[in-house]
């Protein structure tokens, strides 16, 4: 038994299930795309924010996270041996 995939503008038995069906598509797609717009917004305020980022020497053995390229990010343990070039950012939370 193979699926097959229907659509809300399709005709339908019941013709007022079919408009419910829709302004619930258009619902939510309003809504996700607002949240989604709601979540960056946050998201870029927490990594702008300088509590974020490494303030002085870091500690050996506590995890940050080196940001290799922009939204492109590397966690990292640190310890004494290890360097990171001196125009990468290092955060103490990890970005999402």
């Amino acid at each position: 038994m193979s699926a097959s995939k229907s659509s809300y503008s399709m005709p339908m038995e019941f013709p007022d299930l079919r408009s419910d069906l829709l302004e619930m598509q258009m619902i939510s797609q309003i809504q996700c795309r607002a949240l989604d717009k709601a979540r960056m917004r946050r998201l870029v305020n927490i990594h702008d924010h300088p509590s974020t980022l490494q303030q002085g020497k870091p500690k050996v053995g506590k995890t940050y996270f080196v940001e290799e390229r922009p939204l492109k990010y590397e966690e990292v343990k640190w310890t004494k041996d290890l360097e990171v070039d001196a125009g990468k950012p290092l955060y103490q939370v990890p970005p999402t």
